[in-house]
């Protein structure tokens, strides 16, 4: 199976999301949720597995635990005119603005949330430092570990299902993505067939249930052959897709 042209935000196949780089979460209690969050709770599986050399070792075997989601329509485009329906899970319940966001189809605002997790971070103080030079660790040893958990929490944080329907919303290609890896999984009538467990979608409520593996052939581009697995079992709103900057 040929690597997707679409890659879901990301530029190209990168591993370079470095599991170091994690944000400091606030403690702060999150906001209220809104009237009602349910429309995109869910209980997403995904596994990603690759242990080509290329990949980082802590990147190469993850388990994914998503509780909830949010789906958008593009307008159609190129020569077959397929609109592209994309279904971005997330580790995290959503807030009322979050809420809000996916209402409106502004599923930029809510990946920013996610991104903000592996944004470049530095917690280490000149004080650390100073006691580790005198042989003090525990500073240095108790943020590096909460980094390392932090960094571990962003790269098990998302999903993605890009589904490509033609004008009577019938599939044409299934990819999946992860931190990092995008793939085609389905393009094939059979391969559709076998994805496509259950599905429904009239333009505005996405019905789906698809459970498998697909391995993916990336040796071209370096990447091995990861193997990919999911899970899912949801009906939800899905939204137009807001214009950036609008």
């Amino acid at each position: 199976m040929q690597l997707a042209l679409r890659t879901a935000g990301f530029d190209g196949l990168h591993f370079r999301y470095s599991w170091l780089l994690i944000a400091v979460l606030s403690c702060a209690a999150l906001p209220a949720l809104g009237s009602d969050p349910r429309p995109f709770a869910t209980d997403a599986k995904f596994s990603f597995d690759d242990d080509d050399a290329s990949v980082q070792k802590e990147l190469q075997h993850r388990r994914f635990s998503l509780s909830s989601a949010v789906a958008t329509i593009e307008p159609p485009s190129g020569p077959m005119k397929y609109r592209w329906v994309e279904i971005n899970f997330y580790s995290f319940l959503f807030t009322r603005e979050d809420v809000a966001a996916a209402a409106s189809g502004d599923k930029e605002a809510i990946h920013r949330k996610w991104e903000a997790m592996g944004a470049n971070s530095n917690p280490f103080t000149e004080e650390d430092w100073a006691a580790a030079r005198k042989g003090n660790r525990e500073a240095l040893d108790r943020k590096s570990k909460a980094m390392l958990k932090k960094a571990e929490e962003f790269n098990r944080g998302w999903a993605s299902i890009q589904l490509a329907v033609d004008e009577k919303f019938r599939v044409r290609t299934v990819n999946v993505s992860v931190p990092g890896c995008t793939c085609t999984i389905a393009i094939l009538e059979q391969d559709l067939k076998t994805f496509l467990q259950e599905y429904q979608f009239d333009g505005k409520k996405l019905r789906l249930k698809s459970k498998g593996s697909h391995v993916c052939d990336m040796k071209s581009a370096g990447f091995g052959t990861p193997k990919f697995e999911w899970d899912i079992d949801l009906t939800t709103p899905v939204f137009a897709q807001a214009t950036p900057g609008k």
